[in-house]
């Protein structure tokens, strides 16, 4: 993992992930945006996916535009990355990797419920942050229930 989003915990199974990520096609007429980093968008979509939060108010920090996010955040549920990251991370000696795949593959099936029942008041995200003990509403301990422990220097 690159130190790049080190601070965020979910990012631990980043490594699993990326092995399971689909192959980029490339367009055969070249040309067009150059995509974006899939490290940079799995961060993104993991702090969307943890925080329970909209597409829309992904913070900056990530570098990815939330609509890149929310579209590949579809593409991968398409080809079925959530489950598949759910088992390979189960598979993993370490309980933080076991424990972020399972969070994240959970949270992601409650959001793609969300997204094919085109539902618009959240049950299914509230239903689910409430079943993986995430809150929407931010605690006094948010920022170390999701980024982990501050480092001392």
């Amino acid at each position: 993992m690159s130190e790049r989003f080190s601070w965020l915990a979910p990012m631990s199974v980043w490594p699993t992930a990326q092995e399971l990520l689909p192959v980029q096609t490339v367009r055969p007429q070249g040309g067009g945006a150059r995509r974006t980093d899939d490290e940079a968008t799995f961060a993104a979509i993991s702090f969307v996916l943890v925080t329970a939060s909209a597409w829309r108010t992904l913070p900056r920090v990530f570098d990815v535009a939330w609509q890149t996010a929310h579209r590949r955040f579809g593409d991968w549920t398409d080809v079925d990355l959530w489950p598949r990251l759910r088992a390979a991370t189960g598979r993993n000696a370490s309980s933080d990797v076991r424990h972020w795949g399972e969070v994240l593959a959970l949270a992601a099936a409650a959001r793609a419920t969300s997204r094919r029942q085109s539902l618009t008041d959240g049950a299914a995200l509230d239903s689910a942050a409430r079943r993986l003990a995430i809150r929407r509403h931010l605690p006094a301990d948010f920022a170390e229930r999701i980024f982990g422990p501050r480092k001392r220097a």
